[in-house]
């Protein structure tokens, strides 16, 4: 985990702490990091009433809350993060289905893979001023 995604875990954490503390003998230890008031589940209705009413305020368009996990999964594997690597943040039984999911990033991937070997060969391609390198004919 991140340094930066650490910061904001522990101060959730203390957030949480303060939930706890004014809910008193209400509050129900329920060991989940996301959790409603009163420590319980998060029920989906009030967390997606929440969502949309935060996307209209920022002027954003109306995409479902699982959207963001394909969204993320999508940035993440088209800036080269490993397949394995987004596997597991998601949770996937194995890499195989997150590569069957996120296949449509594929194709820019493997654009980018052939110009960064174009690019290798281009940096070690002999310049002419290299008199002792043995012709490959």
């Amino acid at each position: 985990m991140s340094k930066r995604r650490r910061g904001v875990m522990k101060r959730h954490q203390q957030f949480q702490q303060e939930l706890k503390e004014k809910a008193g003998p209400l509050w129900k230890d329920s060991g989940y990091v996301f959790c409603n008031s009163l420590g319980a589940f998060y029920h989906a209705g009030p967390l997606s009433r929440r969502y949309k009413k935060l996307l209209r305020r920022a002027n954003l368009p109306n995409i479902r809350f699982h959207d963001l996990r394909h969204s993320a999964a999508t940035i993440l594997m088209s800036i080269g993060v490993n397949p394995k690597m987004v596997q597991e943040l998601l949770g996937h039984a194995d890499v195989v289905t997150t590569l069957n999911i996120y296949s449509h990033v594929l194709p820019s991937m493997q654009q980018d893979a052939a110009q960064k070997l174009d690019n290798l060969y281009r940096r070690n391609e002999p310049t002419g001023d290299d008199k002792n390198v043995p012709d490959s004919h």
